[in-house]
C-alpha cells in the first residue's frame, strides 16, 4: 500500500483508500468491470476490433512510469492476472504486493517471502535459478522479461507455456536453458499480429542476460512503430 498510494498514471490502477470490515483492512480501487487482462482476452477471442498493440503499449507505458519513478519502482509480478481493463478498454497495472522501491542505484528491498513469490511461467532465469535472497531480487530487467511473456499472453489469449501442465514443468524446461515457449504458429494467433517484429520484441525482452534485455523505453518505441504501420 505504501508504494501504490503514491502512484498516479492512466495505466496504473488507482488507489482510493482502505476500509476495515470485521477487524480486517481492505485496499480499495475503482471497480474494473472488464476484469483482468487474461479474462478480458478470453471473453473477446472473436472480437476483431481489439487493438492488441495498443493494449501492450498501455501496459508498457504503465511500466515505464514505474521504472522512471523516483526512486525506481520494480513491480515484481507483471502478468495478465495483474493487469486490469477499465470500462473503456484501457489497461491498468495493479497488484503491487511484490513491488519494491529500488534505492542506491539498484538494490531493492526484499524478504524471504518475496524471494519465493511469483510464478515460473513469467519469471526470468535468474529468479528461477536463484539460491539466495540477493540473487532472487526483482529488477527492472526481470519486469521486462515478464512483459515479454505478457506479449505472448495477449496474442495466444492464454498463459505462457499453456501446453505444460504446471509450474514445475516450466521450471525444469527453463533450467535446461530454454527461455521461450514454442513459437505459436496457429493461424488465429498469426492473424492477431504475432509476426516476426512482435516476436522479435518478445525475444529481446526475454534474453538470458538481464543487461541484454530491452528497456521499457525501447520496447515502447518499437511498439509505437508497429502501431503506426498497422493503424
Amino acid at each position: 500500500m505504501k508504494i501504490w498510494k503514491d502512484l498516479r498514471h492512466p495505466n496504473i490502477l488507482p488507489f482510493i483508500g482502505t476500509v476495515t470490515l470485521h477487524l480486517k483492512e481492505y485496499l480499495v480501487s475503482p471497480w474494473m468491470e472488464n476484469g483482468n487482462l487474461h479474462d478480458y482476452l478470453k471473453r473477446n477471442q472473436h472480437n476483431s476490433g481489439l487493438n492488441f498493440v495498443a493494449l501492450l503499449l498501455q501496459v508498457a507505458r504503465g511500466l515505464e512510469y514505474l521504472h522512471t519513478f523516483i526512486p525506481v519502482i520494480v513491480h515484481g509480478d507483471i502478468k495478465s492476472l495483474n493487469i486490469f481493463i477499465s470500462s473503456n478498454g484501457d489497461a491498468r497495472i495493479g497488484d503491487f504486493g511484490l513491488s519494491r522501491r529500488v534505492l542506491d542505484g539498484g538494490s531493492a528491498g526484499f524478504s524471504t517471502t518475496w524471494r519465493y513469490a511469483g510464478n515460473p511461467r513469467w519469471q526470468s532465469p535468474e529468479l528461477i535459478k536463484a539460491q539466495t535472497a540477493d540473487e532472487a531480487r526483482r529488477t527492472k530487467e526481470s519486469d521486462m522479461f515478464a512483459f515479454g511473456r505478457v506479449i505472448i499472453e495477449v496474442y495466444t489469449m492464454d498463459y505462457p507455456f499453456a501446453y505444460m501442465p504446471d509450474g514445475t514443468s516450466v521450471t525444469a524446461y527453463m533450467l535446461r536453458g530454454n527461455l521461450l515457449p514454442i513459437r505459436p504458429q496457429d493461424p488465429e494467433v498469426l492473424a492477431r499480429g504475432l509476426d516476426n517484429k512482435m516476436w522479435g520484441i518478445v525475444k529481446d525482452c526475454c534474453r538470458k542476460l538481464p543487461a541484454r534485455r530491452v528497456t521499457v523505453q525501447v520496447a515502447i518505441r518499437r511498439l509505437e512503430a508497429i502501431l503506426s504501420k498497422r493503424g
